[in-house]
């Protein structure tokens, strides 16, 4: 049986995760949209000339 506190502090430390879970995908999203925009700027430029 959880009580009152403990369904807070759950829901308090999701709240959290939410924060580092957003963190994590632009520390890793944002290099890998630069890389794919610039591989496919490269790859652009060898078939067009």
């Amino acid at each position: 049986m959880s009580t009152r506190t403990e369904q807070h502090h759950d829901e308090h430390a999701s709240a959290g995760m939410g924060g580092k879970l957003a963190f994590a995908w632009a520390f890793v999203g944002i290099p890998l949209a630069y890389g794919i925009f610039e591989t496919a700027k490269k790859a652009a430029a060898l078939f067009t000339g």
